[in-house]
């Protein structure tokens, strides 16, 4: 940021009279705001040689950086002037920003749908846009139309190739599919007391371990 009397015209050479460096951009301006407000927040992006101090300032924070990546080349920037009354002008340098991959994206940001209730809302979905379905063999049926098991396997494999799909299957434990990759997990035996909010506690755990980088 330059302070200037007013901003430079075309051809004009001026001195300013002062100069800082400060760390923003709208991702890290919005990301810090988001954790001071209490807000857990991990923030995806790529800076350059330069960037570390970016990281770190997000990292003070309390923003998670993991899925921050460093490459070649100088980070995303800009030159501001500021004149006498405030206002500014801005210059803006796209840096690592513009190096963003689609693979980056696709690492950094993950739709997990459970069609809980099953109704005409998730019909009118493109469920091919989702990254994984977690589901119970009833919500699998009324998306497949398919009652046997190996049917809705081969329907889920056919329909949504690109979709991992969780299935739970109560008492028979669950199955994952994606791709050619089949897991199966059992049941721990147990005497049950009370399975309100079973699925969605086996939700929460299983999203967990994934967040967590646990294959």
């Amino acid at each position: 940021v330059y302070r200037v009397a007013h901003s430079v015209q075309p051809g004009e050479t001026i001195a300013s009279s002062g100069m800082e460096t400060f760390c923003g951009g709208k991702g890290l301006n919005q990301s810090v705001a988001l954790a001071r407000a209490g807000a857990e927040v991990y923030h995806a992006g790529r800076v350059g040689e330069d960037g570390q101090l970016l990281i770190e300032t997000c990292r003070q924070s309390g923003v998670h950086t993991e899925l921050i990546l460093q490459t070649n080349g100088k980070s995303g920037h800009t030159i501001i002037q500021v004149d006498d009354n405030g206002q500014n002008s801005i210059l803006l340098a796209g840096g690592a920003n513009r190096r963003i991959t689609e693979q980056d994206v696709e690492t950094a940001l993950r739709v997990v749908l459970n069609p809980s209730p099953c109704d005409e809302t998730i019909a009118a979905c493109d469920l091919k846009k989702v990254s994984m379905l977690l589901l119970n063999e009833i919500e699998a049926a009324q998306i497949t139309g398919e009652t046997e098991q190996a049917q809705i396997e081969a329907a889920f494999a056919r329909r949504y190739p690109q979709t991992q799909i969780l299935l739970t299957l109560g008492g028979s434990g669950s199955r994952y599919l994606y791709g050619e990759e089949r897991y199966a997990q059992g049941v721990f035996d147990v005497t049950p007391v009370d399975t309100t909010a079973a699925g969605d506690t086996y939700t929460g755990y299983f999203l967990a371990a994934l967040a967590e980088g646990q294959p």
